[in-house]
């Protein structure tokens, strides 16, 4: 079976640390790369309010990916402090809320056409006011269960839970989310991404609850 941690190792070897050290050669430090980050996930919400959505999916896309190589950077020159980890941590979470905070308030302020699909094949149509009004509480929806995600794993593994599963996780989300503003299927994969981050926030408070009911079992015996 398909397993996502898999290719984790791959992408470091062949991608990350070759990046990185080029990154380094140019004089590139890892809060650097963490603020370059941010600044295009900001810049991809501005687009999305411009209606320049195909822009905004490739740069929220570019902007995601340089998050890789802010720690990787950290770890090759030694330079791994906690709060260069907080500024990485602060920095997606606000970058993901800008751009789904813009698509919100493009479903509010809509006076263009935007496009959106159930089916791959003829359910295109223009998003109307009424799926306006059902974008809006979706988007709501997807932008708290994401945040609440990473929130939750953050505190599982406080708490010593195993917090790597997921089936929405932030690489999930950036790829839908991108493909979605650079396809014109925003409805859908926000509806997507609602569902499977709230499924995965449950998920994830599932595990917790269960590693911790181990641990005391374990404790009390």
């Amino acid at each position: 079976m398909f397993n996502k941690l898999n290719i984790r190792p791959i992408l470091i070897k062949y991608i990350e640390i070759p990046v990185a050290k080029c990154m380094h050669k140019c004089g590139l430090k890892p809060n650097h790369i963490t603020g370059l980050s941010l600044l295009l996930c900001i810049l991809s919400g501005y687009l999305v309010i411009s209606q320049h959505l195909v822009a905004a999916g490739l740069i929220f896309f570019l902007g995601s990916c340089l998050d890789l190589f802010d720690g990787t950077l950290s770890r090759l020159t030694s330079s791994s402090t906690e709060f260069g980890a907080l500024l990485d941590s602060l920095g997606d979470r606000i970058g993901e809320s800008v751009l789904l905070s813009a698509i919100i308030m493009l479903a509010v302020i809509n006076s263009q056409q935007i496009t959106f699909a159930l089916t791959n094949y003829n359910a295109v149509d223009m998003l109307t006011d009424q799926t306006n009004a059902y974008l809006i509480p979706i988007g709501l929806i997807a932008l708290v269960s994401s945040q609440l995600v990473s929130y939750v794993r953050a505190r599982g593994e406080s708490l010593g839970a195993s917090m790597e599963s997921g089936l929405m996780t932030r690489a999930e989300r950036v790829i839908l989310v991108s493909l979605g503003l650079v396809t014109g299927y925003i409805f859908l994969a926000i509806l997507l991404m609602a569902v499977f981050s709230s499924f995965t926030l449950f998920q994830r408070i599932y595990i917790i609850s269960t590693n911790t009911q181990t641990v005391v079992n374990s404790e009390s015996k």
